[in-house]
């Protein structure tokens, strides 16, 4: 593409184009430069692309049913307003998702200037204690059942992808893009080829961790699945497997958690948030746990560790039951 650029997250847009300087932007002009600007993520992962497009197309929804027409601070404004009922985490992603849309078209020269300003935006308050596990729920989590319920392939799926999960640090998106090509065995991590933003990295897959999966590859992943397959597949319609959907692994991931802790509250991205408190709490640098979680910037990973250290009594009861868990893992410890 001769008139193309990447931004910093390596999606392909537009440069600037002179002749659209100046100009305003209406909502059916708004629509189909929001078009261009999710086509130019097409190469990022699909719940990045998901999220890039709930962003817009709420805004979206929100202008039609005000009737209005005209991209600016009024509109952006009354948007605002419409978002008081969620919570901060909500209020300040959608702002942020449509802050981003915003920005592209500028630098693309569709729009003159972002009507957001940086007093629009709200910070997001991340987690609380409340969604990181305690000690007793991961030996819970840990505890091997010995009910006919324990033998079920799907319960053998929905443990081996919440321990990954825990022990890893991972997103449910990347544990989903995994293939059993992407497991070392012998040295204890495992490879992340779609992270974030399009990077890669490794994980941890500590000893307790391949022997859950070592019994999920044995006994429950469909026969007919090839290496190259994804590790956690479904059925495809016209034959063959496909990656395990999100909702399937969120839904089964909660069920399981569930089922041995009592906890409803408790996401795959719990798991993710549990995993970093042990780590924090274990004096782990922040530019190395900026690159076990696959963030983009050290600020976040340092807004997150923040957010993480009053917790000191749960991260500290995690790392007695993740014991030796840094100095199994090459690189952690």
């Amino acid at each position: 593409m001769r008139n193309s650029q990447k931004n910093a997250e390596g999606a392909v847009q537009r440069r600037p184009s002179n002749k659209n300087r100046g100009r305003k932007m209406n909502l059916a002009e708004f629509k189909t430069c929001s078009e261009e600007y999710l086509a130019s993520y097409g190469n990022m992962s699909r719940n990045t692309q998901d999220q890039k497009r709930r962003g817009v197309e709420k805004f979206i929804r929100f202008m039609e049913s005000e009737g209005r027409q005209e991209i600016d601070q009024k509109a952006i404004l009354a948007y605002r307003k419409s978002l008081l009922g969620y919570s901060r985490n909500t209020f300040a992603q959608y702002i942020s998702r449509l802050n981003t849309a915003l920005e592209w078209m500028v630098e693309s020269g569709m729009l003159d200037k972002n009507p957001i300003s940086k007093k629009m935006r709200m910070s997001e308050k991340y987690i609380s204690a409340k969604s990181v596990l305690s000690a007793d729920d991961i030996r819970r989590i840990f505890s091997t059942s010995t009910s006919s319920f324990g033998r079920k392939p799907v319960y053998i799926r929905n443990r081996a992808m919440t321990i990954l999960l825990l022990t890893s640090g991972a997103r449910e998106s990347e544990m989903l893009a995994l293939t059993p090509a992407d497991l070392n065995w012998e040295e204890g991590y495992a490879t992340i080829r779609s992270g974030k933003g399009g990077k890669g990295r490794t994980v941890p897959f500590i000893p307790y961790a391949q022997m859950v999966m070592h019994t999920y590859l044995n006994k429950a992943r469909p026969k007919e699945a090839v290496d190259k397959d994804p590790i956690f597949v479904q059925k495809n319609e016209g034959g063959g497997f496909k990656p395990l959907s999100r909702i399937t692994a969120i839904y089964g991931i909660k069920s399981y958690v569930e089922a041995m802790t009592g906890r409803e509250d408790i996401t795959p991205h719990s798991l993710r948030h549990t995993c970093a408190s042990m780590l924090v709490s274990s004096g782990m640098n922040p530019k190395e746990l900026q690159m076990l979680l696959g963030h983009s910037s050290l600020d976040m990973t340092q807004r997150y560790a923040q957010m993480l250290k009053p917790q000191t009594e749960i991260a500290a009861e995690t790392r007695k039951v993740f014991e030796g868990i840094l100095e199994m893992t090459p690189g952690l410890a």
